[in-house]
C-alpha cells in the first residue's frame, strides 16, 4: 500500500492524502538447468560390496542450477520428490526431471539420464564331456536342453535365458575320436 500525499503550498494551505494499492506480480518463469547425465557401473562383483544381490546401484547426483527474480520456493527432482536426487538407482537408464518453482507458482523444468550399467559378466559353465560314437552331436538349441545336460549360467542381475545361443564348433581335426569344443553365449 503506498500513500500519497499532496501538499498545497498557496493559501489557504491544505493537504489532501490518498491510499493506492500497489500489486506486485511476478511472471517470469524461473531457469534452470540440469547436470549432465550421469553413467555409472555396479561393482566388479555385482554386489557392491555386500554379499548380497543388489539390482541397484548409488549414484551421486549434482544439483541443477535454478535461480529466479524473486526467489526460489522449491526445487525439486521427480525421482525421489527431493531437493538431492542422490539415491539408488535400477540398471538400465532413468530419467530425472527437475522442477523449480518460485514463489508466485511460476516454473521452469529440466530433465537428465543416469545410466547405471552392469559390468560384471555371467559365470558360464560347461555341461561335462559328452561322448559320442563317431557321429557328431548336435549343438544345444534351447537353454533348458543346455541346463538338462548339466550347463548352467548365473548372474547378479539375472540371466536372460533369451539370448542362449550356439556360436561355432572347433574341432582338433582328428577322425574318431575327434574333439569338438562348443562355444556357446548367453546375457544378463
Amino acid at each position: 500500500m503506498v500513500t500519497w500525499t499532496i501538499t498545497d503550498d498557496c493559501m489557504p494551505s491544505g493537504t489532501m492524502s490518498c491510499p493506492q494499492l500497489v500489486m506486485i506480480q511476478d511472471d517470469i518463469d524461473p531457469t534452470i538447468t540440469c547436470p549432465a547425465d550421469v553413467s555409472v557401473s555396479n561393482f566388479v562383483d555385482g554386489r557392491r560390496g555386500t554379499g548380497n544381490r543388489i539390482p541397484t546401484t548409488w549414484v551421486d547426483v549434482a544439483w541443477p542450477d535454478a535461480e529466479d527474480n524473486c526467489g526460489l520456493a522449491s526445487v525439486l527432482n521427480d525421482y525421489n520428490g527431493s531437493e538431492d536426487a542422490s539415491d539408488s538407482y535400477p540398471l538400465g537408464t532413468t530419467s530425472v526431471c527437475w522442477t523449480a518453482t518460485d514463489f508466485s507458482g511460476n516454473t521452469d523444468v529440466c530433465c537428465m539420464n543416469i545410466t547405471a550399467f552392469d559390468n560384471s559378466q555371467p559365470i558360464f559353465s560347461c555341461p561335462d564331456t559328452l561322448y559320442a560314437q563317431c557321429e557328431e552331436p548336435f549343438p544345444y538349441e534351447l537353454w533348458t536342453e543346455y541346463l538338462l545336460a548339466g550347463g548352467n549360467a548365473s548372474d547378479e542381475t539375472g540371466i536372460d535365458t533369451s539370448t542362449f545361443d550356439w556360436v561355432s564348433d572347433s574341432t582338433d581335426l582328428q577322425i574318431c575320436p575327434e574333439t569338438i569344443y562348443r562355444k556357446y553365449k548367453i546375457g544378463d
